[in-house]
């Protein structure tokens, strides 16, 4: 159908007669089938800043500077014309490219949410764009628009958040059955942490911290991250923090003295800079060597319940001896993206 709407309407009629000649009828069929199903060439979808974007029945070219990965996974890489400069060294569609031969390095990038190359953006030609809704995309997007491309601006803030931007891709391409999957694989392997930590009392729950791109920055009441610590069973003590993350001094960690810590994948520290720290020594989870990093896997992706696993199993071991995190992971892997887990864990 979509060749065909590209076609004028003379077109479409000769080469329905053509092909009813040569096949008996079956492109004819085919076409008026399509035609009878009633399927409008747009549709209006909303996106996270509530916008109402009017976007083709049938997206074909897309240009994705968010959520990569979930585009990917959603089997819709066919249709993608141009990605975010991050994509080329995100590992899940490094791995991916590496088993599929896909060119991942081949698709071209305008840049990022973050800084956008209006002419290269033109010249992939895309119908719809898929970005973060930083103020860098806010401030171009009359720019994009007068264009005649559509953009979508996504902006996560909680688990739900993630499972919405799912549903909202499938939206896009068509493929909401594919999104439900997705979820529900998701929701399956989180429910493996919330379930064994489920019986603890509040005063038996450890206290962990997560740190960001410092070893001061921490996780506040806001975000996704605070949603793990919960499901994994912990409490964080920065929850009164109402920020995603904050700068906090080094007492103020001493003084919630956190159980466990976890540290953003993409830190540039490891957790032997802060073992080794002096000014660390009298916190609880470094003297009990409760000090990890999970991989550089993005907690917004669809794979990032392997994190809350990874949570849980550090902060509790004994409660998950039943459990082969390498068989868990690869199975979420296989089933959300066809790969095995490409990551190493601690």
């Amino acid at each position: 159908m979509t060749l065909l709407r590209k076609i004028n309407s003379r077109a479409i009629i000769i080469g329905i007669i053509i092909a009813s000649i040569v096949t008996g009828g079956i492109v004819g069929l085919y076409y008026l089938s399509s035609h009878n199903l009633g399927l409008p060439d747009y549709k209006v979808i909303t996106d996270f800043e509530g916008r109402n974007v009017t976007i083709p029945y049938e997206v074909n070219r897309v240009v994705v500077l968010e959520s990569y990965d979930i585009v990917y996974a959603l089997g819709q890489w066919d249709k993608v014309v141009g990605i975010s400069k991050y994509a080329y060294s995100n590992p899940i569609l490094v791995a991916a490219d590496e088993q599929y031969n896909f060119n991942l390095t081949d698709v071209p990038s305008p840049g990022s949410s973050f800084s956008v190359n209006i002419e290269e953006l033109v010249l992939e030609d895309p119908e719809v764009v898929i970005a973060y809704a930083s103020s860098h995309m806010q401030d171009i997007l009359p720019q994009i628009e007068a264009l005649n491309i559509s953009v979508v601006l996504i902006s996560l803030d909680n688990l739900d958040d993630l499972y919405q931007c799912i549903e909202l891709l499938g939206e896009i391409f068509n493929v909401s059955d594919r999104a439900s999957e997705i979820i529900t694989y998701m929701k399956k392997t989180m429910d493996i942490p919330s379930s064994k930590t489920n019986d603890l009392t509040i005063d038996s729950k450890l206290k962990m911290i997560h740190l960001w791109s410092s070893k001061t920055k921490v996780t506040g009441g806001l975000g996704v991250t605070n949603t793990y610590i919960h499901i994994c069973g912990c409490i964080n003590p920065a929850v009164d923090i109402k920020e995603k993350y904050a700068e906090v001094s080094i007492e103020e960690i001493i003084a919630w003295n956190p159980d466990v810590i976890v540290i953003w994948g993409s830190a540039k520290y490891t957790p032997e800079d802060i073992l080794n720290d002096t000014q660390w020594q009298s916190i609880s989870a470094v003297q009990n060597q409760k000090v990890f990093q999970y991989p550089k896997l993005s907690t917004w992706s669809p794979a990032s319940p392997l994190i809350v696993l990874r949570m849980g199993m550090w902060a509790y071991p004994d409660l998950f001896t039943d459990i082969n995190f390498e068989t868990v992971s690869n199975n979420l892997f296989m089933n959300i993206y066809g790969i095995n887990d490409p990551f190493e864990w601690q």
